[in-house]
């Protein structure tokens, strides 16, 4: 390593690039996860909203998706969901974001997630998280 090289460590978010304003985070809403993948979703959405970025997720409040939602909002961060209109039927949408809009299918949540975001993270999850 040479001496303008700087070393990271994991968790530092004082050299944190400012240019990806809204992530994306694709993840399960499925309440059956190990607990390690709540625990994981909530501690990045405290780390993203600590960096001030702005997460574009899926809406529900179950889940490693409402564990991301809730910590980002732990911590004031600003969270939109996109949830299609018939899982609002299903009383799972979060009601504490910053934005919530209702879309007409699982295709276009996925696309208006993408294309409303700087920067995708994709979380483990099932079939819908693809």
């Amino acid at each position: 390593m040479n001496e303008t090289e700087e070393i990271v460590l994991p968790g530092d978010t004082s050299k944190a690039r400012s240019i990806y304003s809204r992530v994306c985070v694709y993840c399960a809403s499925s309440s059956v996860c190990d607990k390690k993948y709540y625990e994981n979703g909530r501690y990045l959405g405290e780390r993203l909203a600590m960096l001030g970025k702005t997460i574009v997720y899926g809406g529900a409040k179950e889940g490693v998706m409402g564990a991301l939602a809730d910590g980002a909002l732990s911590m004031n961060g600003k969270v939109i969901g996109y949830i299609p209109n018939f899982m609002i039927t299903n009383e799972i949408e979060h009601i504490g974001l910053t934005e919530l809009h209702r879309v007409e299918s699982m295709h276009i949540r996925k696309h208006s997630m993408m294309m409303s975001s700087d920067a995708i993270i994709a979380l483990p999850g099932g079939s819908g998280t693809l």
